[in-house]
């Protein structure tokens, strides 16, 4: 959930994901349904707290996330 909620609102370079990878790894399932799926939750909580301009974000990831489980 850390690596995707660090894409959530535009990312890091290249060479922070690569330390990343060095020392943790980022697993094959990560950067495929859970890519899609994490971010999910991080914009309903925006969703709760900030409003409206947030829906239509939430919408799509959910849209994504359920056509990469299908």
């Amino acid at each position: 959930m850390d690596l995707e909620m660090t894409e959530l609102f535009g990312g890091f370079g290249p060479g922070f994901y690569d330390g990343y990878a060095d020392v943790r790894g980022i697993s094959a399932a990560c950067r495929s349904h859970r890519k899609e799926l994490y971010p999910l939750y991080y914009l309903l909580v925006h969703v709760n707290f900030f409003g409206a301009s947030y829906v239509k974000g939430s919408r799509r990831a959910a849209e994504r996330a359920l056509s990469e489980l299908t």
